[in-house]
């Protein structure tokens, strides 16, 4: 039986009214789930009336069934995205009186499907103007406290820039004089945690907005002092919020200062291992900044560094990877992870013959990693598959195929630490990793994917591909990549159209003949916008996605000579795809001899050619030794 057909089936019993029919269906339901492909997401199943029945569950009495329709509807709205959206009016009501459950588990799973939601299907802001006025008069404490709770959590994990805090603080205000303690306790420690993104513009609102009792204005200034005087605080340097008062609605206002930084979306800096290695000045505590093409490898380097001597000793690290990142609920100890396993690359233990099984088993907790809800072990995670494919080169294959569909699917999400590092990691993953498999992954969301950002990227791989890969592996994926150019030209995306046309132009220098056939197939329109990127005249495109690409240099190894002659084939390095045409090279890392071979090929639209520059030793090998 399909897929398909086991939906249509659980869809019956889901809107069943017996009670034994719920559950039985509801011991299938994340199975089927788990197992469903792409394309069933993508318009083969009708997904509004399974969703309805679903909230249905979620309002039931019976816990249980409750429990899993809110892991189902968290599931189905990771693969649906915004699609899930109209769905939001039914669902949230649902969702908010679970927060007041009696069983912390299913209070729990509430709680995490609103930041699944704030994630793939609406804005963080969006979510919590609908959800906060109906949590103010609920009758039930727990819910909001729950709310509270809600709103810390999402702080942490979007930061204090994609909230409407000016809007939700009033209400915060009016909980912290609450009939009940509990609320009245989680108002005060929700505001305590706004203050240490936000610092003294908070302290100013509220006294001016004076809706606190005297004493108990007192008492949170007060602990407002003491989160100042222990160095609890630190506001965003290029976001601090003036919470100016709306003379006009009496709501409020955000007013953004123009100074420079980045957002920085913690509390505290990350507590680091004794043993971290750090280079180029780079500090643990800007975790927010946005991960580009230029400071990836500056990140890749903040490894910690890891003393593995034989097979069974890196059998037992990897599996204690696996544990973390599967298990453990403090997202502080995942980020420490990944950054160990970042490690593993630099220690030289490449040579073992278990190496390559051994950290292949390791895809179901990196893709967990890469699915989390909090945005820092997102950033992380994509940071270090980037190190893996530097590392590992083509040997990263199976892996990279793996990953590349969750890596997809971050760049759908609203958050933009986390879409951006999932597109930098995709283009170093592809410029690194020469593996045939992963050519219909890519060209599968330039042909069928919903989301014109997703296809537009996608268009952007599929253009690196053309012009980095060996064309023996284009050349066993052609039908598959020429089906993603006409796609791409006739993609409803300007963006997504003009990067097609340009990888038209890589496709004719190879395949004249094919590419001749498939401009007959265009219209008139088609080909003359064909023709003007080929003389130069097509507007330009964001990412710069038709410039000539340039890797970075590697470190020397500590004794060699200062310079490097020019190498006679393309290293495993990375492209700086972000500095395209330029002729700076970045750091280089040391690394084990490249795997990837051949050479770069000049686009059309980009005749300029890489060079290599030989780079002085500026750092000795860290311990572990040679890769």
């Amino acid at each position: 039986m399909s897929i398909i057909d086991k939906l249509e089936d659980l869809e019956k019993q889901v809107w069943s009214s017996d009670l034994y029919v719920r559950q039985e269906a509801s011991s299938e339901l994340l199975t089927v789930l788990s197992e469903a492909t792409d394309d069933v997401f993508d318009g083969s199943f009708q997904w509004d009336s399974m969703c309805n029945g679903l909230i249905k569950w979620i309002s039931g009495t019976n816990f249980k069934i409750s429990l899993v329709a809110l892991k189902a509807i968290s599931m189905i709205a990771t693969r649906l995205g915004e699609d899930l959206a109209p769905s939001l009016s039914n669902l949230l009501p649902a969702i908010i009186d679970r927060l007041g459950d009696t069983k912390d588990t299913v209070r729990k799973e509430a709680a995490s499907l609103i930041q699944v939601l704030m994630s793939y299907v609406k804005s963080p802001k969006t979510v919590l103007e609908e959800i906060v006025p109906k949590v103010m008069d609920h009758k039930n404490a727990k819910v909001r406290e729950g709310m509270l709770l809600c709103l810390s959590e999402t702080l942490q994990n979007f930061g204090p820039k994609e909230l409407s805090l000016s809007k939700i603080i009033p209400s915060i205000l009016e909980l912290a004089s609450d009939s009940n303690a509990g609320v009245r306790d989680q108002a005060i420690e929700t505001l305590c945690d706004i203050y240490k993104f936000v610092g003294e513009p908070l302290r100013n609102d509220i006294l001016r907005r004076r809706i606190l009792s005297v004493q108990k204005e007192k008492m949170l200034l007060q602990r407002f002092d003491d989160l100042l005087a222990a160095g609890l605080v630190n506001p965003a340097q290029d976001f601090e919020e003036s919470l100016v008062e709306d003379r006009n609605g009496g709501s409020g206002r955000i007013a953004k200062s123009t100074s420079s930084g980045t957002l920085n979306k913690r509390a505290m800096p990350l507590k680091k291992s004794a043993s971290s290695h750090k280079k180029g000045g780079l500090s643990s505590g800007n975790e927010s900044e946005l991960l580009t093409e230029e400071n990836l490898d500056t990140y890749i380097q903040d490894y910690n560094t890891v003393d593995i001597s034989s097979q069974k000793e890196l059998t037992d690290f990897c599996n204690n990877i696996s544990d973390i990142l599967d298990n453990s609920d403090d997202w502080e100890k995942r980020i420490v992870a990944l950054r160990d396993l970042r490690g593993l690359m630099y220690c030289g233990v490449d040579h073992f013959k278990g190496f390559k099984a051994t950290v292949n088993a390791l895809s179901r907790s990196i893709e967990k990693a890469l699915k989390d809800l909090r945005s820092q072990v997102v950033r992380e995670a994509c940071i270090t598959v980037s190190a893996m494919s530097t590392e590992m080169g083509n040997d990263f294959g199976v892996l990279a195929e793996k990953l590349l569909t969750p890596i997809f699917s971050i760049l759908l999400i609203n958050v933009k630490v986390m879409n951006v590092s999932a597109h930098v990691c995709a283009r170093r993953v592809i410029s690194c990793t020469q593996y045939s498999k992963m050519v219909p992954v890519i060209c599968d969301q330039v042909t069928k994917s919903k989301s014109a950002m997703c296809r537009r990227r996608c268009a952007e791989y599929v253009e690196l591909i053309w012009k980095l890969w060996e064309l023996s592996l284009i050349t066993k994926n052609l039908s598959i990549l020429e089906a993603s150019i006409k796609s791409g030209v006739n993609d409803a995306d300007s963006d997504t159209r003009t990067i097609s046309r340009q990888s038209f132009w890589l496709y004719h220098e190879h395949f004249p003949k094919n590419a001749e056939n498939m401009m007959k197939l265009f219209d008139a329109s088609k080909r003359k916008m064909l023709q003007e990127t080929k003389m130069g005249k097509a507007a330009p495109v964001g990412a710069g996605s038709s410039s000539t690409l340039k890797r970075p240099t590697k470190k020397l190894a500590p004794g060699s000579s200062a310079t490097l002659p020019k190498p006679p084939t393309m290293s495993k390095s990375t492209p700086d795809l972000s500095q395209l045409g330029k002729t700076a090279s970045l750091p280089r890392q040391p690394k084990t001899p490249a795997r990837v071979q051949g050479a770069p090929r000049s686009s059309a639209s980009s005749p300029a050619t890489e060079k290599s520059t030989g780079v002085s030793t500026t750092q000795p090998r860290t311990a572990g030794g040679s890769a």
